[in-house]
């Protein structure tokens, strides 16, 4: 996670507690790997079979691999196997929206192009203290 989405790494207690989620099923996380085994992309995915609706967060690629269209052949891929087990909607949480930069950043770039509408902005409050 934190070589390809700039994410921290849970430690194996939080990893553990993710994993007993009811909406989390390890079948559907995808990853993808360079020449060498090593993961340089990968999406996590919460099906809420219930309801027929999947979020994918976080998902990822490593900046070395970024603008070769592995992330997104990995939506792609996502949307594949989520169609096939009756998802009717598919939602993406991003990280990129706690950011002021005004440009959308690889990610959101992403998403839109593989046809993903924004339905919101999240709205996060910083002070900064001298």
């Amino acid at each position: 996670m934190s070589g390809s989405a700039g994410l921290t790494a849970p430690d194996m207690n939080i990893y553990r507690r993710l994993m007993s989620c009811p909406t989390y099923s390890q079948d559907f996380d995808l990853v993808i790997l360079d020449e060498a085994n090593t993961v340089v992309g990968f999406a996590n995915i919460w099906l809420d079979r219930e309801n027929n609706i999947a979020i994918i967060e976080p998902f990822g690629t490593a900046p070395t691999h970024r603008r070769r269209g592995l992330a997104t052949n990995l939506l792609y891929e996502c949307m594949r196997r989520l169609k096939k087990v009756g998802v009717s909607k598919l939602y993406i949480n991003h990280g990129g929206m706690w950011t002021q930069e005004p440009e959308p950043d690889d990610a959101m770039r992403v998403c839109t192009r593989v046809g993903f509408q924004e339905l919101g902005n999240m709205f996060v409050w910083c002070k900064s203290f001298s």
